[in-house]
C-alpha cells in the first residue's frame, strides 16, 4: 500500500532571497549558547519503528502536476547495497508521475547510514550519537537538466526530519532555479557566518514520519517555500526559532537536540 503526502518543494526549489540579511539577523538574536557538535541533547527513543523498519522500506515520490509539488512516503521495498555506507533504490526504468511534464526518470532514491554523504570525516568524533540518523538524496532526468536533490536526514529514534545540505550555487532552466554544487550545511558560507558550530540536528525539524510512513513537513517550511523572490537560499535555510516545545508529531518546535542555558521563551527576553 502507498503512503503519500504532499511536502513542501522547499526541500527541492531553493532561494536565496533579498531577504536573507533579514532572517539571519532574527534568527541569530535567536541562537544563544551554540553547542558543540558533541552534543546529544535529552531526546530519548520515541519512533514507533524498529531501525530495521527503514532497511526494508524504500523512500517513493510523486510531484503534482500544476503545482509541481513533492510528496514522499515509504513503502515497503528492497534497497540495493552500493558500498559499505550507501543504499540505492531506482534504475533507467524509474519514472516519477509519468505522462506529466514535469515527470522525472531514470530516478535513483539513495539512502547513507553511519556516514554524511557529504562531509566523510562527520561521525569521526561523534559516531555512535550519530548513528541514529540515515540521509536521503536522489537523482533524475526531467525535461532539460538532471537533478541531483539532498533531501533530508531522518533521525530513526524520533521520526523527525532535518535539513542536512544546502547548495553552493545555481544553474537557471527557463527561468526555474536547480540547485548544484551541494554541501553539508555546516560548511555552507551563509551557515559558517550567522550559526557557527552548530550541527545540523540542533536546527528546528522540518517534518516527521508519520506512523504510516507517510511524511509531514511543518507548515513553515511550506510557507517558506511560497516565497517568490529573485535570488535562490531561502527556501532551503534552516530555522532556529523560539519554540515554546519539541517538534513532534503535534506540531512544529525546536530540535530535542539543542543544547542551551535558557529555555525557549527566555531567549526572547536575553
Amino acid at each position: 500500500m502507498l503512503h503519500k503526502h504532499t511536502i513542501s518543494t522547499g526541500i527541492i526549489i531553493i532561494y536565496i532571497s533579498l531577504t536573507v540579511t533579514l532572517y539571519a539577523q532574527n534568527a541569530r538574536n535567536n541562537h544563544t549558547n551554540t553547542p558543540s557538535i558533541n552534543d546529544t541533547g535529552n531526546a530519548t527513543k520515541s519512533s514507533s519503528f524498529s531501525l530495521d523498519y527503514y532497511n526494508t522500506h524504500i523512500l517513493k515520490m510523486r510531484v503534482s502536476a500544476f503545482y509541481n509539488v513533492p510528496s514522499y512516503w515509504f513503502e515497503e521495498g528492497q534497497w540495493e547495497t552500493k558500498d559499505t555506507y550507501t543504499q540505492v533504490f531506482g534504475s533507467d526504468e524509474e519514472i516519477i508521475s509519468p505522462y506529466q511534464i514535469n515527470t522525472i526518470k531514470k530516478v535513483r532514491y539513495y539512502r547513507y547510514t553511519h556516514t554524511h554523504p557529504l562531509d566523510k570525516n562527520y561521525y569521526k568524533n561523534n559516531e555512535k550519537f550519530l548513528n541514529r540518523f540515515c540521509f536521503y538524496r536522489f537523482t533524475g532526468k526531467t525535461l532539460i537538466p538532471w537533478v541531483d536533490v539532498y533531501l533530508f536526514a531522518l533521525d530513526m529514534e524520533t521520526q523527525l526530519l532535518f535539513s542536512y545540505a544546502l547548495p553552493s550555487r545555481f544553474d537557471t532552466v527557463w527561468s526555474n532555479y536547480v540547485p548544484r554544487d551541494w554541501v553539508a550545511l555546516e560548511n555552507h558560507p551563509f551557515i559558517q557566518e550567522y550559526f557557527s558550530d552548530t550541527a545540523f540536528y540542533e536546527f528546528d525539524p522540518i517534518g516527521y514520519v508519520n506512523n504510516d510512513g507517510e511524511i509531514v513537513m511543518y507548515d513553515w517550511i511550506v510557507k517558506q517555500n511560497a516565497l517568490k523572490e529573485k535570488d535562490p537560499l531561502i527556501n532551503y535555510l534552516p530555522h532556529f526559532e523560539n519554540y515554546e516545545h519539541e517538534a513532534s508529531s503535534n506540531g512544529a518546535g525546536y530540535s530535542p537536540y539543542r543544547q542551551s542555558t535558557l529555555k525557549p521563551n527566555d531567549r526572547e527576553k536575553k
